[in-house]
């Protein structure tokens, strides 16, 4: 069964309520009539895109209380043929003391396992404890539910509005804001257009003394930009990979050229992402299919060739 890019599924990982979901309803706006449906699992997530032609995945890349989400990456790198990141966005909420009635002092507080240990340290020092829950907003209902005024949840605004909860008073300057930058997952490679960015694993056959500088420059000599780069430590036995975002498509002159020299340098690539920006529509068009790891100049032409674009330069 296939369906069509703009009636996809759109599909996180579970339960609902998270800010998984509320991630995917954004991404949703991009399209006519999508569906957000959970799975039970990240894994599941990124194999049923890749094998499913009208599906789409919603992955957590990092956030403010973890950072890189590295699971996540590493089964993108290395467990998929036929995806890769085609859009981003940074999903930013501020968390509340989210309670039932704001004049009395709480004595529970209830969220996700990460929020309530960011605010451990408020927490602490009020004696409150606090409880365990999958999200926020399973959080907020289990507050409402039990009526007590003295269970608080630990949520944003988006999420306690939906049981009545306001902010208590008492604790109105110990919000956290969260940020949390989110990957939608499709099959394919999108065109070139304007603003696009491209997500590379960088694969050095060995470490050797300078290998991060002579990429830097690399990228530099050929005007491309650089806009982040991150080293991945994927085993002992194995020298450090570098996970870079640039300005640019894979196909593009200037960025092919940079490839080229890389491969030079006995570097193999991994094109994990090719980013349209998120005020772009998204329209029903064809798309590259996604290599395979590259590993020379004749796989790269090869892969540009069967896609209609010119010689590299």
């Amino acid at each position: 069964m296939t369906r069509d890019i703009n009636e996809p599924v759109l599909l996180f990982a579970g339960p609902r309520g998270s800010s998984d979901e509320r991630a995917g309803h954004l991404f949703a706006q991009a399209f006519d009539s999508p569906e957000v449906l959970p799975l039970r699992s990240l894994e599941q997530v990124v194999s049923t895109v890749d094998s499913t032609v009208g599906c789409l995945g919603v992955v957590p890349l990092e956030d403010s209380l973890h950072g890189e989400f590295t699971q996540a990456v590493a089964r993108l790198l290395f467990n998929t043929t036929n995806t890769c990141v085609t859009r981003t966005l940074v999903l930013t909420e501020k968390l509340w003391v989210q309670t039932l009635d704001a004049t009395k002092p709480p004595m529970v507080a209830h969220s996700h396992s990460s929020i309530l240990e960011r605010f451990a340290p408020v927490l602490d020092e009020l004696g409150i404890v606090g409880v365990s829950a999958p999200n926020t907003t399973e959080a907020c209902r289990i507050v409402a539910a039990q009526g007590n005024p003295l269970h608080v949840a630990l949520a944003p605004d988006v999420v306690a509005s939906q049981f009545s909860l306001v902010h208590h008073q008492l604790m109105a300057s110990s919000a956290v804001d969260v940020t949390t930058r989110y990957g939608l997952l499709g099959r394919g490679i999108p065109e070139p257009l304007e603003g696009v960015e491209t997500l590379a694993l960088i694969c050095p056959l060995e470490d050797r003394v300078g290998t991060l500088a002579r990429i830097m420059d690399i990228f530099r000599l050929n005007g491309v930009n650089l806009v982040s780069l991150r080293s991945i430590n994927v085993g002992a036995q194995n020298p450090h990979m570098f996970l870079v975002e640039l300005a640019g498509h894979p196909v593009e002159d200037s960025v092919a050229a940079a490839v080229v020299e890389l491969f030079k340098h006995d570097v193999f690539l991994k094109i994990v992402g090719v980013c349209t920006p998120a005020s772009l529509a998204i329209e029903d068009h064809p798309v590259r299919n996604v290599p395979a790891i590259l590993t020379n100049v004749d796989e790269y032409q090869s892969w540009i060739d069967t896609h209609s674009a010119g010689p590299i330069q």
